[in-house]
């Protein structure tokens, strides 16, 4: 991708999705803060929000969702593979 955020939607549901899209999702995961600069806006009212604080340096600015910080990349570097950063995040999540 050149330039802007990447970034993609996962639904999890037990009935049939229309729509591989979301508009307001319940949960946010930001890697960066230019992802957490764009998407925490759309996070629904009550959602949750988790971010890679050892990358990003801003605190959210929502008070109306749950925020998580997760040092993501700085476990993944201390289990010995900055590239398991993701699966941190999924693990706080399903931790959460």
């Amino acid at each position: 991708m050149r330039g802007g955020t990447a970034y993609c939607f996962v639904n999890i549901s037990d009935q049939p999705i229309g729509s591989p899209t979301v508009t307001n999702p319940d949960v946010l995961v930001a890697f960066n803060r230019p992802s957490l600069e764009k998407f925490e806006p759309d996070v629904r009212e009550g959602g949750l929000l988790l971010f890679d604080s050892t990358i990003i340096d801003v605190e959210p600015t929502r008070t109306d969702i749950e925020v998580l910080a997760v040092p993501a990349t700085k476990i993944a570097e201390e289990v010995g593979n900055v590239r398991m950063a993701n699966t941190v995040m999924v693990g706080a999540y399903i931790a959460k």
